[in-house]
């Protein structure tokens, strides 16, 4: 690097998080300095659209659309905060060639396209940084890398995408329908103009990718992770839990059991009493289970450009410490050499309780023949009861509503098949697990 104490840092990409990643930089220079000892200064932005200002995050003349300026010999980190895979991978190799050190919050790209992002950082004697890649400002990477180094870690559960926290929560607390609640998303900078990727699970399983990775200690491809997303959830559901004290989360689940690895994204239901129950809004929460330190959770914003920022900052000061390239340097987990590529087994799981809601047409006919398919497959219920709903969702037919004792998630599809054919139903059944804490299932 140049200077001991002056680094000069490149951005490609200045739109919500660019912007904030700005800010800190650059308002809080001096304060930085005070705690770090180091003078970092932002020389550059790249950005597509030169005639939109970025003022006053960051000023107009640091703003150029020319990439090459991002690896001449007055920029030592590159910080990558364009999104998608395609130019922002091109960004990131092209740094790494240039001898740049990498500071990125692209999950994406780091789920996809890791191994050779990072084997090209080994060759070049550089680092990448991705603190701010799965949990915005949580600092769950390091908690893994060197907080909890001493243990061999069981279990990951996390709540990691802040848009879809804050949809299922604003539509149990508001009382809104899953559009509307999305609409408010994308006003508060939540969630995007085409929000997909966060609703079906994707964001959540690129992130389970790369936590699992780290935490396990073998790579795991994000295609071979089980996702669902919370679309299918009404405000019906997130009623009728509440009355049975349940929360809903899209959670991410990665567990090595008698090793075998089993990871799954989707929505369930937590007891109001389970650790993650009580995490609103766009908050995110991680919880790693490691057999020394037992369970450690780290909880707080997962969503929104300051929150990311953060984490981004942060790696930069690690970066410019020397700290990050002695860790990426040291971690096998980067050399392809020590580390084999993660078996995942299907989303097969031990048994746990499940929520089931059926929307039909009379329901003294109904209840018997529904409490009568479970019994024949040996699943006994806890709790049956009749569920009024939600008046504007609830518009054709009636509501039965159930919880499970634990059972085999294999025998919910044969069940929900015989309902469907011998009750008149005037929605797709819904079917819901209801999860205990990993280290009262283990």
């Amino acid at each position: 690097m140049s200077d001991l104490r002056t680094i000069y840092v490149g951005m490609a990409g200045c739109g919500t998080v660019g912007c904030a990643v700005g800010d800190l930089l650059i308002r809080d220079h001096d304060a930085l300095l005070a705690r770090t000892g180091l003078d970092i200064r932002l020389v550059r932005a790249v950005v597509r659209d030169l005639g939109r200002s970025r003022a006053p995050h960051v000023p107009d003349e640091l703003l150029t659309d020319d990439l090459s300026r991002l690896t001449g010999d007055d920029v030592d980190i590159v910080v990558e905060v364009i999104g998608g895979t395609s130019v922002a991978k091109g960004v990131v190799l092209a740094a790494i060639a240039a001898g740049k050190d990498v500071v990125t919050a692209n999950k994406a790209l780091l789920a996809l396209h890791g191994p050779e992002i990072y084997a090209a950082a080994r060759a070049a004697g550089v680092c990448v940084a991705f603190e701010a890649s799965c949990a915005a400002g949580l600092p769950v990477i390091g908690a893994i890398q060197r907080g909890m180094v001493a243990n061999r870690i069981n279990a990951i559960e996390g709540i990691l995408n802040g848009t879809c926290n804050y949809i299922l929560s604003e539509m149990l607390e508001a009382g809104k329908c899953f559009a509307d609640a999305l609409a408010d998303a994308q006003r508060l900078g939540y969630a995007e103009a085409d929000p997909t990727l966060d609703i079906d699970g994707t964001d959540t399983a690129h992130k389970l990718a790369i936590l699992a990775t780290l935490a396990f200690g073998t790579y795991v491809e994000f295609a071979g992770i089980a996702v669902e997303g919370i679309e299918r959830i009404s405000l019906t559901d997130l009623l009728a839990g509440r009355e049975l004290g349940l929360t809903c989360k899209l959670l991410a689940v990665g567990w090595m059991i008698d090793g075998v690895l089993l990871l799954r994204v989707r929505p369930v239901f937590l007891a109001d009493t389970h650790p993650m129950a009580g995490v609103n809004g766009a908050d995110n929460a991680v919880s790693l289970y490691g057999h020394a330190a037992g369970h450690v959770m780290l909880t707080g914003p997962g969503a929104g450009g300051a929150s990311t920022a953060s984490g981004i900052v942060s790696d930069v000061v690690e970066v410019a410490l020397g700290n990050a390239r002695r860790t990426f340097g040291q971690l096998p987990l980067f050399e392809p050499k020590m580390v084999k590529s993660a078996t995942v087994v299907p989303p097969a799981a031990p048994d746990c309780g499940f929520y089931a809601r059926f929307t039909v047409h009379d329901r003294p006919t109904a209840l018997p023949k529904i409490t009568a398919a479970f019994g024949e497959a040996g699943i006994k219920l806890v709790k049956v009861r009749s569920f009024d709903g939600d008046p504007p969702t609830a518009t054709d037919g009636e509501h039965i509503v159930l919880l499970t004792n634990p059972a085999s998630e294999s025998k919910m599809p044969a069940v929900l098949k015989r309902i469907d054919g011998c009750v008149e139903l005037t929605d797709a059944p819904i079917c819901i697990p209801v999860l205990e804490p990993f280290e009262r299932r283990s």
